[in-house]
């Protein structure tokens, strides 16, 4: 519950610290340094912020400064019983080149990133999750460019609700482990318009075999989806061709 100014560059490489009700200004720069861990609970980072190690938010917090993620880093966004819900406001848009996660632990009070202005560029390398946890609701409200990784719970399922327009040329992931979208196989749904391109690829888990007319809607938006993956990776008996509609993407058991 205090405000610490920063008037020259500041990192946690020697001194680690922990951040609760407070507010970092500048001019900074300031860097959580590889191989540390950053908490962040209902803070406010005011000054340019680097991370190279682990940045863990829960609560209501925000980024106002310019954000940037380096290769190998983790910025997870985590909601708890202690800090219900998690929603991290970043100011300006980024290019994302670590691991962003969405989660929540003991209760299902979810996890939520906002990227206010400009676009959230998920660069080639970089990789977005939205981990099962305890199923809370996992939103990411950006103009995303996928250039990286969108992963939806490898080996689980969930849903990664998006707001906002979505352009893809990396790779989508998705598992299927039953027939209920969410809660047995992964879907990504999207307030906004989908540009399709790049790799998608689709597992199974749990022991779950598909039978014929079995089919799985991944992919949703509420403006137009247009475009095809360049390539598709389906786990038999999943099998090509993909159903594009004008909203979605299916894949299923011819």
């Amino acid at each position: 519950s205090t405000t610490v100014n920063l008037p020259v560059a500041f990192s946690t490489a020697t001194i680690a610290i922990t951040l609760a009700s407070a507010t970092v200004t500048g001019p900074g720069p300031f860097t959580n340094a590889a191989g540390q861990t950053l908490v962040v609970q209902s803070s406010t980072l005011a000054t340019p912020f680097t991370n190279q190690g682990t940045v863990v938010v829960r609560g209501t917090s925000a980024i106002t400064g310019a954000l940037t993620t380096t290769a190998g880093s983790l910025l997870q966004v985590v909601g708890t019983a202690s800090a219900s819900s998690a929603a991290l406001t970043v100011a300006s848009g980024f290019t994302n080149l670590g691991t962003i996660e969405l989660t929540d632990v003991g209760l299902t009070y979810g996890a939520a990133l906002t990227v206010t202005t400009g676009p959230l560029v998920n660069a080639a390398g970089g990789t977005i999750r939205p981990l099962p946890g305890a199923n809370g609701p996992r939103t990411l409200s950006a103009q995303l460019d996928n250039q990286g990784t969108i992963a939806v719970s490898p080996g689980a399922a969930t849903t990664l609700t998006i707001n906002g327009n979505v352009t893809t040329s990396g790779t989508l992931a998705v598992d299927v482990g039953g027939l209920t979208a969410g809660s047995q196989y992964g879907r990504i749904a999207i307030n906004g318009t989908l540009t399709l391109g790049g790799t998608l690829n689709v597992g199974l888990f749990g022991g779950f075999v598909p039978v014929s007319t079995n089919t799985f809607t991944i992919l949703t938006s509420s403006g137009a989806t247009t475009g095809t993956f360049t390539a598709a990776n389906l786990t038999a008996p999943l099998a090509l061709p993909l159903t594009y509609a004008a909203n979605s993407v299916t894949v299923g058991v011819p």
